[in-house]
């Protein structure tokens, strides 16, 4: 009778960590589904940014472009010469090939320093 009473405390408590093994693999099971979740979404993201970067160097390209455009036309309404323009931006930007001790035409004007930013 000892025996069987042992026996089925022991049987029981086997049990229980049977049912405690089956919890946490479903509990593992659980996290894996949701880490694959969020690897697929990742994975979109970087999908997303991958076709996005050509379509932000071309505008960056077209940007720049119309900036040195708008440069080299802009100096002409507050230099008199490109050298005038060329020495104020060296004081802005750093050295530069051309320089010369001319000063811009209007002082402190705040355009040029949109056009030089």
């Amino acid at each position: 009778m000892a025996n069987l009473k042992k026996s089925e405390a022991f049987t029981m408590e086997r049990e229980k960590e049977i049912q405690q093994v089956v919890e946490l693999v479903n509990e593992l099971a659980q996290i894996m589904k949701d880490l694959s979740v969020l690897v697929i979404d990742q994975g979109t993201i970087v999908d997303r940014i991958d076709h996005n970067i050509p379509n932000v160097a071309a505008s960056m390209d077209e940007g720049l472009k119309q900036l040195q455009k708008k440069m080299r036309a802009g100096w002409k309404r507050y230099f008199k010469t490109e050298d005038e323009f060329v020495s104020f931006k060296a004081n802005y930007n750093g050295p530069t090939t051309k320089t010369t001790s001319m000063q811009p035409r209007p002082a402190n004007n705040p355009h040029i320093l949109i056009l030089l930013s």
